[in-house]
């Protein structure tokens, strides 16, 4: 031993011969990690040899580290804002593992996994977030699995995070609405104006460009990214003047963004869309949401009744309370049912756009 002790190790070997080459390989490893000269590479060397003896599957080189990072930068089909999202899962998951990250990927343990998921839970991240980095780093390791880097899923076993409770958005009234219209202006106004009076989701609101406002027809074609389509929704006359008076104003522009300032910003972060409109824009109308404080130091969110999407809420809310029907609601927000908001027929458009002018100024 490398104490200079002996020790009696049985090689679970019948074969004479084959037992005394992996007893040699053993008094080596002891000899050189007694003289201070083991490394890693050495190690995994001195380890595959022996597998190897036994016939057992070699133990790949490929470190988690080098796999992860791998896999979370190929080709999957991820938006980019996506990407971004699990590469930082996968940066948390090899900082909490330290040193280990550097080690092959076949020796991460389920009790690695487990003690990650309670850290991150220590930390004050919500179950929900638990649960969602769990289940985006397992992905690889089932891709390791499938290319037989690895023999079996440390994640298989180990529990999520239950998510009790579903976070629960709050509408804005239309109080709400007509005071951040007030509190606010250039591309933040027409930002809340288009999400007041149409309904539509924050990154589709944000990359509108000139080019789908029908100034003539009084209706605007979103490409809604969630669903893969586009929807048509007509104008409110607040909403066409303003409009009107943003575009003569860029020089008539026949294309480009309707919203540049908030276009440019991204879609999570500190400096994001959703971190901009609750830290700046909500305190406007004294909507202050309050922040956990995490064991790590860093701010961490808890329930945010109030978003942007808030906006959507209360423009199917409202128009359900001035008795529009749940056929016309349903194509004025967009609905998730293809059949739905495949388009309108005149006669619909007719009925939305009669709906929308409905609802009252700001």
């Amino acid at each position: 031993m490398p104490d200079g002790t002996r020790k009696q190790v049985s090689t679970r070997q019948t074969d004479r011969n084959l037992a005394m080459q992996i007893a040699l390989k053993l008094e080596l490893a002891s000899d050189v990690s007694s003289r201070g000269m083991m490394t890693r590479d050495t190690a995994l060397k001195l380890v595959n040899e022996i597998t190897a003896m036994s016939g057992v599957q070699v133990m790949d080189p490929v470190t988690c580290r080098n796999f992860l990072t791998s896999f979370f930068d190929g080709e999957h089909g991820w938006s980019s804002s996506t990407r971004r999202h699990y590469q930082q899962y996968c940066r948390d998951f090899l900082q909490f593992l330290g040193p280990r990250a550097d080690m092959p990927l076949a020796t991460i343990q389920p009790a690695q996994i487990a003690e990650w998921r309670d850290a991150r839970l220590s930390d004050g991240l919500s179950m929900k977030s638990v649960k969602s980095s769990m289940i985006v780093i397992e992905v690889a390791f089932k891709e390791a699995l499938d290319q037989r880097r690895i023999e079996k899923n440390p994640f298989e076993g180990i529990k999520r995070p239950t998510v009790r409770k579903r976070e629960v958005k709050r509408p804005f009234t239309w109080d709400h609405f007509a005071a951040l219209v007030k509190a606010t202006e250039g591309d933040w106004r027409l930002c809340i104006l288009i999400g007041g009076y149409t309904g539509q989701r924050q990154q589709d609101v944000a990359q509108l460009e000139w080019s789908q406002v029908d100034f003539e027809r009084k209706c605007i074609t979103f490409r809604r990214r969630k669903t893969h389509d586009e929807l048509t929704v007509p104008m409110h006359s607040v909403l066409a003047a303003e409009l009107a008076e943003a575009w003569i104003g860029a020089g008539r522009p026949p294309a480009g963004k309707v919203i540049p300032e908030v276009a440019a910003l991204g879609e999570t972060g500190a400096r994001g869309f959703p971190a901009v409109f609750r830290e700046q824009v909500l305190p406007k109308i004294g909507i202050v949401q309050p922040y956990a404080e995490r064991s790590s130091g860093k701010r961490g969110r808890t329930v945010s009744e109030y978003s942007y999407h808030s906006l959507r809420h209360m423009l199917s809310t409202t128009l359900n309370a001035i008795g529009v029907s749940p056929e016309t609601r349903m194509l004025v927000v967009g609905h998730s049912d293809k059949r739905v908001s495949a388009g309108y027929t005149h006669a619909q458009l007719a009925d939305a756009e009669a709906a929308i002018q409905r609802l009252g100024g700001v």
